[in-house]
């Protein structure tokens, strides 16, 4: 059984912009927060837990038939370093999509969606609204209103289009995830 999630990378620049952005906000926390090194920074579309081996190459076709369906690459757009979730107790320091890239990252959530479900793919499919967002720092311990620090703003909104949308695998270890490519399907394809 793997563990897999389907998600769009990060291109090298905006790793590095982040980069910068992460050295300024860690020093604001003394304890309870773990800050996920850049090779875990992505941008989930689907969560499909645990799937057995002989679903990769259906959650693939899955894939390439919604790449075949997205007329354009998504242009993403990362806004705000905020608290997440949102609407619960925070957990994890999050950099949040634009509310126009989220509504266009939730249309090619709900094509790759359907897809799966063509192929017969079994998931615990969330029905909330959809927020993109990057986890790039974890609490370890719940830390109360009052002793999370505010967050800078960023100064700018940082852009890029979508490469690809990439199925990972995601391997718990005692340290945290460490996530691996298994597929890329380009967005720019020959015509």
């Amino acid at each position: 059984m793997l563990r897999l999630f389907v998600a769009f990378n990060l291109p090298p620049e905006i790793i590095d912009q982040i980069s910068s952005l992460m050295k300024i906000t860690q020093p604001l926390f003394k304890y309870g927060v773990r800050f996920l090194p850049p090779e875990n920074w992505h941008l989930t579309l689907v969560f499909l837990s645990y799937q057995d081996e002989k679903n990769l190459s259906l959650v693939q076709e899955a894939i390439k038939n919604t790449v075949s369906q997205v007329s354009q690459p998504p242009q993403i757009e990362l806004k705000e370093l905020v608290y997440g979730p949102l609407s619960k107790t925070p957990r994890m320091i999050w950099l949040t999509t634009s509310e126009k890239t989220s509504q266009e990252l939730n249309e090619v959530k709900n094509i790759l969606e359907e897809e799966l479900q063509k192929q017969g793919l079994k998931w615990k499919i969330e029905n909330r609204k959809f927020q993109g967002h990057l986890t790039l720092a974890r609490f370890f311990k719940y830390l109360k209103a009052g002793e999370l620090p505010p967050l800078k703003k960023i100064a700018e909104p940082m852009e890029f289009e979508a490469e690809s949308i990439d199925l990972m695998s995601s391997t718990l270890q005692r340290s945290g995830a460490v996530y691996e490519p298994l597929l890329k399907v380009d967005f720019r394809r020959e015509i």
